[in-house]
């Protein structure tokens, strides 16, 4: 059976993402009662479970990149990397906005309940949108003109001038949730400034994060 070109797969990994930006958006910001925040969560929640799981299935598909130039120009429009950032901040939100209602509620009612119990998977999920979607951006800024250094055990056995590989989607999800995780880049250098910028927004959006995580698992602990 044939599998879908590379730009199919794109647009339907940009039209999912459209629609867990305006389902996250239309969460946090409009709906209020709590039966349409339920089924607006729940429709997240499928729709991130697809996105995510078929991210783990191309990522295993792909797992060796094209070699290049490290930090070699990728021609990336800025709406792109705009547009990533927006995706990893709408889901942190979403995460967030689950959260704190979890910790504020008193979860009385049947709705509640199943609120309470969907908001629980609803952030997980959001944690691993917002970490993998850096994960993204920081490949895409990586094109864009390095700031990163990834170790090369090999490197030495290169003689000089030669191009090393592009460090691959694993590299970048390794380093964007060794960041959310532990709040370090472990073993990666980051040698720009500007890189330097996202890391540190991204290291302050993880501790508020993980803080309510712990907070979500304190009411949980407390009602039990």
């Amino acid at each position: 059976m044939a599998t879908p070109s590379a730009p199919v797969l794109a647009v339907a990994s940009r039209a999912v993402e459209l629609a867990l930006v305006a389902l996250g958006v239309l969460f946090t910001f409009v709906v209020e009662d709590e039966h349409s925040s339920l089924e607006v969560l729940l429709w997240w929640v499928l729709l991130a479970m697809v996105y995510l799981v078929a991210g783990g299935i191309r990522l295993r598909r792909s797992r060796i990149r094209p070699t290049g130039a490290v930090g070699a120009p990728g021609g990336l429009s800025g709406h792109r990397l705009r547009f990533t950032f927006l995706f990893a901040m709408i889901s942190s939100l979403t995460g967030l906005t689950t959260a704190f209602d979890i910790a504020l509620s008193s979860s009385q009612t049947d709705t509640e309940q199943a609120l309470e119990a969907l908001g629980g998977v609803a952030m997980i999920l959001s944690w691993l949108l917002l970490h993998s979607g850096y994960a993204r951006r920081y490949a895409q800024l990586f094109d864009r003109g390095g700031g990163l250094r990834f170790p090369q055990p090999d490197a030495e056995a290169h003689p000089a001038g030669t191009v090393l590989p592009r460090p691959t989607s694993v590299d970048f999800l390794y380093f964007a949730f060794s960041i959310g995780a532990t709040f370090s880049t472990s073993d990666v250098q980051v040698v720009q400034s500007r890189m330097r910028w996202h890391v540190l927004v991204h290291s302050v959006l993880s501790f508020f994060y993980n803080a309510a995580v712990v907070a979500y698992a304190i009411t949980v602990l407390r009602e039990v």
